[in-house]
């Protein structure tokens, strides 16, 4: 990304009130359990290592989306 990094994006919607409580799913090229560790405890709720094949985006979505409750 151009301007800022995932993890900044992550960031700045996770300290935003109207973006907190939306589930982040990171796409990142960085296989590395420390990148990993600090995007969970900045708010992501899930990563996807590229390159990845499109079925991982649907498993993934679809954890993620199984852990949403309904309001």
């Amino acid at each position: 990304m151009p301007v800022m990094s995932g993890m900044e994006l992550l960031a700045k919607l996770k300290a935003e009130p109207a973006t907190a409580a939306v589930p982040v799913l990171m796409m990142t090229a960085l296989d590395d359990p420390s990148t990993i560790a600090q995007a969970r405890a900045t708010g992501a709720v899930g990563w996807i290592i590229k390159p990845f094949a499109k079925g991982h985006i649907v498993a993934a979505a679809r954890k993620v989306l199984s852990k949403i409750k309904a309001p």
